[in-house]
């Protein structure tokens, strides 16, 4: 199966697997997003306070073929070292969305974790 995928910003870095023996691709960090209106509405590096949450952009547009779905899983390194998780595991890219694919995270640690431009998430 073929999945188109649309760099929106010439930096913006493309899905790769991180091993051969992968199943899925890592996506990497770009830009803050607003929850409600998904406007751009930061910059990285930013800082998820604990308990806080934040839609990171990924700088990519997707094309999936119907009836396919993209999802987005928790990272277990994420998720083990610094207790950082998807709020809506797994997240979903249907077929019909053309807008930015984004990652919702949420930290559900004691300190704060900052989010770097291209980092895995």
């Amino acid at each position: 199966m073929i999945i188109k995928c649309k760099k929106l910003y010439p930096d913006a870095q493309l899905p790769q697997r991180a091993s051969p023996g992968a199943v899925g691709y890592d996506v990497y960090a770009y830009r803050v997003l607003n929850k409600n209106t998904k406007a751009e509405c930061g910059a990285l590096p930013f800082e998820i306070p604990p308990g806080g949450s934040v839609l990171i952009g990924i700088g990519l547009v997707f094309a999936v073929p119907f009836p396919f779905d993209c999802q987005v899983r928790p990272r277990s390194g994420l998720a083990s070292k610094y207790d950082i998780e998807l709020s809506n595991a797994p997240g979903t890219i249907d077929p019909d969305y053309r807008g930015e694919a984004s990652i919702l995270l949420r930290n559900r640690g004691t300190k704060p974790f900052v989010v770097e431009k291209g980092a895995r998430i």
